[in-house]
């Protein structure tokens, strides 16, 4: 009795997740996940499903890891992943709107187009989209890499971002102005090239089926997905992968042989049914300062006023320059004020 194949299915973990296991519910697809597990339910036993941050999910089914999967077009195209995109869904975060890439600048920002960014830094989550817009265009600018609260940085930190957007009111919000469009952006239900095959190839050319868009899964197609694109695609079964984008602990079973996580309480460990072999750091938020701008009051003030201040206090109003904590003496921040950043 030969195996019974089964689908390693990537679902979007994060903004994309809900709306996501909408439309599987529209497909009559029962997908339930819990708040810890990355392991959702699915009533059909030849699906497995694994929510993936949506950023990995093309990668790990370019490699084979994942049969298919749900995606944004900007991911597959940031990541330069080779795989058959089966169809468009239509469908976003929030709105029924696509989402758009967008090159921004702060409101009174000089630089009018691509062509003003010449020199300057940028910041994005998007490095490869961005530098391949760059050089689209003939410009040379610094991309830096950004993990999030990109907006707040496009006033202080850097000269312009590349954001996405769907709706444009957080960056309204945040005072700043597009100057260009760089990919508009759906989601899609992309396979792995090596393992889709359609229906009519296996059987000889005579047993193409039409899916309606809606359904996503075929259920007349028992051994995989199905949709509307040249015949019904089947996904042969493979093993799910990992990288660093998150939802890390779901990858210790089936793609990596341990992994370093972070943990408070080892509920999501355990959820998981994952042991802790080892501890390699303890970590706390520190309050931090640029070596050069920091000096003591007991510097500035000859060695005499030094000050300790309570641990609850932070910003000491004695030390009227700046910022105070414990550390041998009560630290300043020369020209400095207290602000904002990422």
């Amino acid at each position: 009795m030969s195996k019974k194949k089964v689908i390693r299915f990537g679902l979007p973990k994060g903004s994309l997740e809900k709306p996501t296991i909408e439309k599987m519910a529209k497909a009559g697809f029962n997908v339930r996940s819990s708040a810890r597990s990355l392991v959702p339910y699915i009533d059909d036993p030849e699906i497995e499903v694994r929510l993936i941050r949506a950023q990995e999910i093309s990668r790990y089914v370019e490699l084979g890891y994942l049969d298919c999967g749900i995606t944004g077009l900007d991911w597959v195209m940031e990541n330069g992943s080779k795989v058959h995109e089966v169809t468009e869904l239509l469908f976003s975060r929030a709105t029924r709107r696509p989402a758009r890439w967008v090159l921004c600048v702060p409101e009174e920002s000089p630089i009018k187009s691509v062509k003003g960014l010449s020199g300057k830094r940028i910041a994005t989550e998007v490095v490869n989209l961005t530098r391949k817009y760059l050089r689209k265009n003939g410009v040379k600018a610094n991309v830096e890499f950004s993990w999030g609260a990109t907006e707040v940085k496009a006033r202080e930190l850097v000269d312009a971002i590349v954001e996405v957007t769907e709706t444009g009111s957080s960056l309204a919000a945040n005072n700043l102005r597009i100057v260009d469009e760089l990919l508009v952006s759906t989601p899609r239900l992309i396979a792995n090239r090596d393992t889709c095959i359609t229906v009519g190839d296996q059987a000889g050319g005579g047993d193409e089926q039409l899916v309606d868009d809606t359904q996503i899964v075929s259920r007349e197609a028992r051994a995989g997905l199905g949709h509307l694109d040249n015949g019904v695609h089947q996904f042969a079964g493979f093993n799910l992968g990992g990288a660093p984008w998150g939802a890390t602990e779901v990858k210790a079973r089936e793609l990596v042989d341990a992994i370093v996580e972070v943990t408070e309480t080892g509920s999501s460990l355990a959820a998981n049914n994952l042991r802790i072999v080892d501890e390699l750091l303890v970590s706390t938020p520190r309050l931090i300062a640029n070596r050069d701008t920091c000096i003591t009051v007991g510097d500035q003030a000859g060695g005499g006023d030094e000050q300790l201040v309570d641990d609850t206090q932070i910003v000491s109003r004695e030390a009227r320059a700046g910022l105070g904590h414990l550390d041998n003496g009560v630290h300043q921040f020369a020209g400095f004020n207290l602000g904002g950043a990422p």
